[in-house]
């Protein structure tokens, strides 16, 4: 976007103004440099809201911050448990990276997920580990503003993740196979 400002002519109203020439032409620098000055930092102003904008366009700007809810855990031989949880997603000052903990728990059930993923052309890619089991492995998958889809893998270990957020809300869905884990559902708002 480009912002044009029309200067005054300086030269003809000092032209016109013979006995004032030379305290015109003193004012002339000050108030070119003054209209310079304005100039710029429209132009600074039209930068940093663009760059905000990118930014909140990105698909994982929307999930900076700490996130706390419940949800409900399935269990793989067929329990199903009320489960509270608390998420923070650390993102990278370009809005392409992501550093994130999801820390969850029920009555009988804990886990702990970080991951560090990475974003461009529409793909993720990162790492994860689940720390109260000792696992990690690898997660590739798609994301838009507002919606991430992945697949984790370890060996003997796929899981689905499903994160949608939208303003203060988060849901976060979990399918997994070859844990005692068969999935989650959280939603989770903003602190």
């Amino acid at each position: 976007m480009a912002i044009v400002v029309a200067l005054p002519d300086v030269r003809s109203r000092v032209d016109r103004q013979p006995s004032h020439r030379v305290h015109a032409q003193k004012r002339a620098p000050q108030r070119f440099s003054g209209i310079v000055a304005v100039i710029a930092l429209l132009q600074c102003a039209v930068v940093g809201a663009e760059a905000q904008r990118w930014l909140a366009e990105t698909p994982l700007a929307g999930l900076a911050g700490t996130w706390s809810g419940s949800g409900t855990i399935s269990l793989s031989g067929g329990g199903r448990e009320r489960i509270r949880c608390r998420s923070t997603h650390q993102v990278g000052g370009d809005g392409t990276a992501v550093q994130s903990n999801l820390r969850c728990a029920s009555d009988s059930y804990q886990f702990q997920l970080a991951s560090q993923i990475n974003y461009g052309a529409g793909a993720i890619r990162g790492t994860w580990s689940e720390t109260t089991r000792g696992v990690s492995g690898t997660l590739s998958g798609f994301a838009d503003v507002g919606q991430l889809s992945a697949r984790a893998s370890a060996p003997g270990f796929v899981a689905d993740l499903s994160l949608s957020t939208r303003g203060r809300r988060q849901v976060v869905t979990i399918r997994s196979e070859g844990t005692d884990l068969a999935g989650a559902s959280v939603t989770l708002n903003r602190e």
